[in-house]
């Protein structure tokens, strides 16, 4: 179709104001693939990375109630109205629209679109193209976005849409993503800060308008300088020196306050409290406010520059303003970077011990706090949410009443009652495998309701990773804490057998490691790339897809726990080093 456009959204700070590619990793989420590769959306709804050539196992990523708690917060829609009529618009007039992100959570991005109000009609049109690049430098990518549009291009030619490059335009919020674009091609910056009178998309539309799909009407003297715009290429913009510019950016008065905002931090490498401003404020703690961790700085104006890097980088739910001078109060995120430990939580602390606990016999196994007026429970809620999150507790239909789940009743000595498969409902489903997934086990239920109770009682015992929701109907897949409960070990491939050894699968070429920053994996470093890719394919073929992971660090695998599980039966197991 000659004359076609394309339009390439980015996703953080340019469709919602934060980063969640950032957020979900300050949450430790485990991406569905962490290989080097753009992903892409398939039709059947699951992504394929097309580095690898491999489909994109859904065995973790972020959950839609996550999704839906950052699209609720200040971090949530950009702009929503201005994109949604964008897109819409776009479509309309014949053109194709991507989403082209830099992200290991491309999952994030449907959900994102059906917020904005999108009809399935217009969302079913559009490619979502997440992954990181084939080389897995997403920080200032020596080719900016490039494989992504591509990606977005090669999915839309392959429908017939007869795109080059010269036809797609880059909207991101990225300077990197834009000067890497192809000279001749037409772009747009996004400012990343919240724009509440945005003018670029005005350069989108006159890009996406029915008259480029016949012939350019000649523009009035309203429209003139918004046609020109549109024109002007990357390569003119550096010729003239002078950096892309967009209309309605955040504009910062102080010259002192500019100077401490980080510019060039990247959401994707380690942060620390230098990069963050952090190191110009002091830990400190509150006798009435015990649990608590706060940053005092000496002046409001490191306290704002702190607070911008904060929610640009982290996210505004990563700490608040404190009632006390020039103070921000931290969070868990927030803590681990600075690397300091809360004071000890008690149920005084918490004001939890203003509240009875009651159980109900019509919800056996269900533990509830009952308080005496609406101002303490109020307050525990609070507490309870800054220290365990708000997953940790719900509040009831009872009045006054809140009910507790696992991490609070054992801070309150609540003994802890027997868990069954009977009691969690999992005795309704029945444990099955498949061929084609060896090593994985599945719950499959009657009946969507019976799946929906095991689903609500194994996240409030063993929490929402322990398990996923499979693509066949009524399935879920389960997990080691899952498994053990209900008695089922995993079937392996014929390859895995109890004679096997580490060196069968090339492990013993390796060393096994922790690192301190990720508890509770394990990953295999060898001497050489050969060595390590050889141990991947071995793994991923006899333990099932997943088993291994090629990670950032130099010639190191991840294994999962039925690698290491298999490992700890060797009698001479290598010696775990940290790092």
């Amino acid at each position: 179709m000659p004359n076609t456009k394309l339009v390439c959204f980015g996703f953080d700070q340019t469709i919602v104001n934060g980063h969640f590619h950032s957020a979900m990793m300050g949450r430790r989420i485990k991406p569905n693939d962490e290989n080097p590769g753009v992903q892409v959306l398939q039709q059947d709804g699951t992504f394929k990375n097309m580095h690898t050539g491999k489909d994109v196992p859904n065995n973790g990523g972020a959950s839609l109630q996550t999704t839906t708690e950052l699209l609720d917060s200040p971090d949530g829609l950009k702009n929503s109205k201005e994109v949604a009529d964008t897109i819409r618009y776009a479509i309309d007039n014949g053109h194709k629209v991507a989403i082209t992100s830099f992200t290991l959570y491309p999952e994030v991005v449907l959900p994102t679109l059906q917020k904005l109000g999108l009809e399935d009609k217009y969302i079913q049109q559009i490619c979502i193209v997440g992954g990181f690049p084939d080389h897995n430098t997403p920080d200032n990518s020596p080719d900016g976005k490039e494989q992504h549009i591509a990606a977005a291009i090669q999915h839309f030619n392959n429908q017939g849409a007869g795109l080059t490059r010269i036809d797609a335009m880059l909207v991101d919020d990225t300077t990197n993503n834009l000067d890497k674009a192809p000279p001749g091609t037409t772009n747009v910056a996004v400012p990343k800060y919240q724009n509440l009178t945005p003018t670029y998309f005005e350069t989108i539309k006159s890009f996406v308008s029915k008259a480029l799909s016949t012939t350019m009407e000649k523009p009035t003297v309203e429209k003139l300088p918004l046609e020109l715009e549109a024109m002007v290429s990357i390569l003119e913009r550096k010729s003239l020196s002078k950096p892309i510019s967009f209309s309605g950016s955040h504009k910062v008065t102080s010259s002192s306050l500019s100077s401490l905002i980080q510019t060039d931090v990247s959401p994707f490498a380690p942060m620390t409290p230098k990069k963050l401003g952090l190191d110009k404020g002091n830990v400190t703690t509150y006798p009435e406010k015990p649990g608590n961790i706060y940053i005092k700085f000496d002046n409001p104006t490191d306290m704002q520059a702190a607070c911008i890097n904060l929610e640009r980088i982290l996210g505004s739910n990563t700490f608040r303003i404190a009632n006390q001078e020039n103070t921000i109060q931290i969070y868990s995120s927030i803590q681990a970077i600075m690397e300091v430990t809360p004071p000890v939580v008690t149920p005084a602390s918490l004001a939890i011990d203003k509240g009875a606990l009651h159980t109900y016999p019509e919800k056996p196994g269900n533990v509830y706090l009952v308080f005496k007026t609406a101002g303490e429970m109020q307050a525990a809620q609070r507490n309870l949410n800054q220290v365990f999150g708000e997953k940790a507790f719900r509040v009831a239909a009872q009045e006054n009443t809140i009910q507790i789940y696992r991490e609070i009743q054992n801070l309150l000595g609540v003994p802890t009652p027997d868990i069954t498969p009977t009691s969690l409902g999992l005795n309704k489903g029945k444990p099955e495998a498949f061929a084609n997934r060896p090593g994985n086990i599945y719950l499959v239920f009657k009946t969507a309701e019976d799946m929906q109770a095991a689903c609500n009682n194994l996240s409030k015992v063993f929490g929402e990773n322990s398990f996923r929701m499979a693509s066949n109907a009524n399935t879920i897949q389960i997990y080691r804490e899952v498994q053990n409960l209900i008695g089922v070990a995993p079937t392996l491939s014929s390859q895995v057998k109890a004679t096997s050894t580490p060196a069968d699968f090339g492990l013993d070429k390796g060393t096994l490691k922790k690192f301190n920053e990720y508890p509770g994996k394990f990953y295999m470093e060898f001497t050489s790339d050969a060595e390590r890719d050889k141990a991947h394919q071995l793994l991923n073929k006899a333990f099932g897809e997943g088993a291994s992971r090629i990670v950032s660090q130099t010639k190191t695998i991840e294994i999962n726990d039925k690698v290491e599980k298999f490992l700890e039966k060797e009698p001479k197991k290598k010696s775990r080093s940290r790092m």
